[in-house]
């Protein structure tokens, strides 16, 4: 693991090397892997990829006959974080170095609104909009997990254990109870996807000496998401 430190004019200040005795930042854990919990930049919205690597075979009539390599397409998406104060700076330089580049895994929210909820959130079961979750996503454990994120920021991570289809709307069963009641208005439902860092080297990117910029890259491993 290489950590690149420059300017915002592009200076290089010094490489660090990953030292895996560096203490780790210790994000509330979930289903034995850390929660990456810092939130990005908004200025520059996180960009979403799905890839799929895939062979075409030509033939000299008819259609050609494609075969893909892998069960489903991986998701990539690449994300701005802005770290302000040395304190944030130093922590996020130490948990860079614990990732050890692409080996550890981390759970990461998307931060979209992949599901909309149509009623207030309270115990263990939740209502959303329709999508076809029962029959299409609720079948993959790497869609079995959710961020289920309040107005103040706070993450609530949360496997679905149960999904039904009501027409309009569908009930998702939670593993446990939220804890807490939480406004339609106000809260984003969001996947939560086990990642790994798409490159085993990444730029801090230093506009002062209290503020950096870093972009980071993160492929999903979703047949490596265990079920909730």
């Amino acid at each position: 693991m290489a950590i690149y430190l420059t300017t915002e004019a592009g200076d290089q200040l010094v490489t660090e090397d990953g030292d895996p005795l560096i203490e780790e930042r210790h994000y509330e854990p979930y289903e034995g892997y850390n929660l990456f919990e810092v939130k990005p930049n908004w200025a520059d919205e996180p960009t979403e990829r799905l890839s799929r690597n895939m062979t075409i075979l030509e033939n000299v009539t008819g259609l050609p006959l494609v075969r893909s390599h892998t069960a489903g397409p991986i998701g990539s998406m690449d994300v701005m974080f802005t770290l302000e104060g040395r304190d944030e700076i130093k922590e996020f330089r130490s948990w860079l170095r614990a990732m050890k580049g692409r080996q550890v895994p981390v759970w990461v929210p998307t931060w979209n609104m992949d599901l909309k909820p149509t009623a207030d959130l309270s115990g263990s079961s939740i209502t959303i909009e329709s999508i076809g979750y029962e029959d299409n996503l609720y079948p993959h454990n790497a869609r079995k997990h959710l961020a289920i994120i309040a107005y103040d920021g706070t993450i609530y991570p949360k496997g679905v254990t149960g999904a039904s289809d009501n027409g309009t709307t569908e009930t998702l069963t939670l593993g446990s109870s939220l804890g807490t009641t939480l406004t339609k208005e106000h809260t984003i439902i969001s996947f939560l996807v086990l990642a790994r860092l798409m490159r085993d080297e990444v730029k801090v990117v230093y506009i002062t000496k209290d503020l950096a910029e870093v972009q980071i890259g993160f492929v999903e491993v979703p047949r490596e998401a265990p079920a909730p």
